[in-house]
């Protein structure tokens, strides 16, 4: 075995891939990792183990100048995907080569540290801990998970008194839910996003990530978007990442107006229920911030946690691999002039 720079000729097979390993979720995927380089525009790394000119493993990377970490795609929410016949001392050879070309990655673009942590929703969790070293510090974090695979009545007793007042609100003042065509998308949803950055002081995505999305993503089914109304007028939608029955809260956007009336409680109880009705095992709310954060992210934590479901742990590890004066001049070369990712 051996690792390899992805090459556009391996498209097909690194999502075949995807599709067959247990340790690989959405954020493994070509179009996902091209759509977070679109978002940050850094420089990215997409390693592919090869055996006998078969690919039997992955892991995308890609560099965060704010921290100078190559960290695995997707929050660092990935990890190794090997192929399913790759078990036992295989596998753990393999995550090894992945991890030790990771490191020597994270070298040649002079970053500081490198992170790899486990992609959540993944059947499996590959572990990447002895490949990591003696070197590397974990940590954990949490996530908010609801089980479907009871069916829709089981996650609806799960909601909170809150979340269920919000939805009865929405609905009393004619907020309806439906799922919005991917062809529709272009000219309703980022509207949506730049009038909720301007509203919470944040810095908007570019556009161009989000016709990604909806290309890319939204047109094979990857993910869908919800899209609530109150006349004729869009005042919140929700963006979730659908794939192995498996859904996550991926991106939402709403109006001032929106959030008075409930459209946001609205639209997770929608897209829950259709996924429940669609025999999906798991929806994933998202990633669960400490009470020390900042008072936007406490919001978003105590929003997830009202819609039942469980704390769900994921390790993410860190080794560093670059001295002091590495880090200085890296940033120093990132202040003058920003990188280009590779092919």
């Amino acid at each position: 075995m051996k690792v390899e720079l992805y090459q556009p000729h391996m498209a097909a097979e690194w999502d075949r891939l995807c599709d067959a390993s247990d340790h690989a979720w959405l954020m493994h995927r070509r179009a996902f990792h091209d759509a977070v380089n679109l978002a940050w525009n850094e420089p990215e790394r997409r390693l592919v183990l090869v055996d006998s000119g078969r690919i039997v493993g992955i892991l995308p990377l890609q560099y965060r100048a704010w921290d100078g970490s190559l960290r695995s795609s997707g929050r660092a929410h990935t990890g190794p995907a090997l192929a399913p016949g790759l078990q036992g001392e295989s596998a753990n050879r393999g995550i090894s080569l992945l991890v030790q070309a990771a490191i020597r990655a994270a070298l040649a673009l002079r970053a500081r540290k490198l992170v790899i942590g486990e992609a959540v929703l993944a059947r499996t969790l590959a572990d990447t801990r002895l490949a990591m070293g003696n070197k590397a510090s974990c940590r954990e974090q949490a996530t908010r998970v609801v089980s479907l695979r009871g069916g829709w009545a089981e996650v609806e007793a799960g909601f909170s008194t809150l979340a269920r007042r919000r939805i009865r609100k929405a609905a009393k003042e004619g907020v309806r839910v439906e799922r919005l065509a991917p062809t529709a998308l272009p000219d309703l949803y980022y509207p949506l996003h730049l009038e909720t950055y301007a509203r919470t002081g944040e810095t908007p995505h570019p556009q161009r990530l989000f016709q990604h999305i909806w290309k890319e993503m939204a047109g094979p089914g990857l993910c869908r978007v919800f899209g609530a109304w109150r006349g004729q007028r869009l005042v919140a939608a929700l963006n979730v990442a659908a794939y192995k029955q498996r859904g996550w809260y991926w991106t939402g956007a709403s109006t001032a107006e929106g959030q008075d009336y409930g459209a946001n409680y609205a639209l997770q109880c929608h897209a829950m229920r259709e996924l429940a009705e669609e025999g999906f095992e798991e929806y994933e709310v998202g990633e669960l911030f400490p009470p020390g954060a900042a008072e936007k992210l406490r919001g978003l934590t105590a929003f997830k946690s009202r819609f039942g479901g469980e704390d769900r742990s994921f390790r993410i590890w860190e080794r560093p691999v670059g001295t002091l004066r590495r880090v200085v001049r890296a940033l120093l070369r990132s202040l003058s002039a920003p990188w280009k990712g590779s092919p």
